[in-house]
């Protein structure tokens, strides 16, 4: 094995281990209950059925078919309770 395939192989590894970790911590439920959404810092947890979400990255909308007390996340980011 030559040091050109080595370093190949090296990043490759890297690379595979970067995606694990990022699944691993972005992909994690308990994760993403933890970020907080709107200007006010407060955490926004679904607590009745029809209650709206909106996302304001990509405009996707939510309504709520059944409570789970979690954190409604889309594009990485907490979604908005809508009025």
């Amino acid at each position: 094995m030559n040091i050109r395939s080595f370093i190949i192989s090296l990043l490759l590894v890297q690379v595979i281990i970067l995606v694990y970790f990022n699944k691993l911590l972005f992909g994690c439920k308990k994760v993403r209950e933890t970020q907080f959404c709107g200007k006010e810092g407060k955490k926004m947890v679904v607590k009745k059925v029809g209650e709206k979400y909106k996302c304001n990255v990509c405009g996707n909308e939510v309504t709520v078919t059944k409570v789970g007390g979690g954190v409604l996340v889309c594009c990485g980011k907490n979604m908005e309770k809508m009025k």
